[in-house]
């Protein structure tokens, strides 16, 4: 399981391992519970077994996770070098590294060197910076379900989303679907799930 997200009260979060987890009774032998949380306080009070912290990925597996999005595979000869500079700005995070391949994907080779432009001009590379630059590049209809997926649809069932933003909103399921393609958004058994961090972004973005 993993944790609820950022905007969520300690309480809630807490409140949601108890309701799921519970005790170790609740299981029988041999079972075996995952928990992914990036708060350690949460695990203490359930008296988790093992705790492991996950390492950064090194420098070959962050371009390997980058160039899975960008190309499918390895970095064609000329974008080699532009592809070690863009992982260099993602910091190694991986969602950054997914977003950014999904950006560059199918870009002709002026096009990544512009992009990489506005990468190198980010003070200190705040991560909801280079998150941003996708956003800034759905056309507007795409940035509104965004926002809304964001702020009030995260969680919901894929179709429901869609029947309601199509009495306002132009053609939602392409554009629905184009933010898949962008890895702004995934879809799994049918329902709409976004990033922690792309929901913090989406949030910040329409407070203003």
């Amino acid at each position: 399981m993993e944790d609820s997200h950022e905007g969520s009260r300690p309480s809630d979060n807490l409140r949601q391992l108890e309701h799921l987890v519970g005790k170790h009774a609740w299981f029988g032998r041999g079972s075996r519970v995952v928990i992914t949380t990036r708060r350690k306080d949460l695990l203490t009070p359930h008296r988790v077994d093992y705790m492991y912290e996950v390492d950064i990925l090194n420098n070959d597996e962050a371009l390997q996770l980058f160039c899975c999005y960008a190309f499918e595979h390895l970095p064609k000869k000329d974008y080699r070098d532009l592809a070690i500079h863009v992982v260099r700005y993602a910091a190694d995070l991986p969602l950054a590294l997914i977003v950014l391949g999904s950006l560059f994907r199918a870009r002709s080779l002026p096009d990544w060197k512009s992009e990489l432009k506005k990468l190198k001009n980010m003070p200190n590379m705040d991560i909801g910076n280079v998150l941003k630059l996708s956003y800034d590049g759905l056309d507007d209809q795409q940035k509104c379900i965004f926002l809304d997926i964001a702020c009030y649809f995260k969680g919901n069932d894929a179709q429901r989303v869609t029947r309601i933003l199509d009495g306002s909103k132009f053609n939602p399921e392409s554009r629905i679907n184009a933010l898949v393609d962008g890895c702004l958004i995934t879809i799994s058994k049918n329902m709409i799930e976004m990033h922690d961090l792309l929901i913090q972004m989406g949030r910040e973005i329409d407070v203003y």
